[in-house]
């Protein structure tokens, strides 16, 4: 029986990685549903590239930059939206969390203490 339960565990497991590996591989030209539940207009590539590389070098993120929008990226994409009472919390990156991102902002590391 215990045999069996892993078996099924290792399986579900499996299932859910290639569903989500598909999910995540989305399509410019499809809307994207943010953490909110709303849909939102896709983004390029290269602006999730952006995104991600912005927040890994706040430490927010820590997964690849490869240009997909997936659930690690749009939860660094939310924590960082929860951090600043001027974002709207989506797990998305609007064109205002960009601004932000790119401009710095208090989620930046602080420097050195002498």
């Amino acid at each position: 029986m215990k045999r069996r339960v892993t078996v099924l565990v290792i399986a579900f497991t499996a299932m859910l990685s290639w569903a989500s590996f598909g999910l995540a591989r989305q399509r410019e030209d499809m809307p994207i549903r943010g953490l909110d539940g709303e849909l939102y207009e896709p983004y390029k590539l290269a602006t999730i590239e952006r995104t991600q590389r912005a927040l890994q070098n706040r430490g927010l993120y820590s997964g690849p930059i490869n240009g997909i929008l997936d659930p690690p990226t749009m939860q660094a994409i939310y924590d960082f939206q929860k951090a600043s009472s001027h974002l709207q919390m989506c797990g998305v990156p609007t064109p205002r969390t960009r601004m932000m991102l790119e401009q710095g902002s208090h989620t930046d590391p602080a420097p050195p203490v002498r």
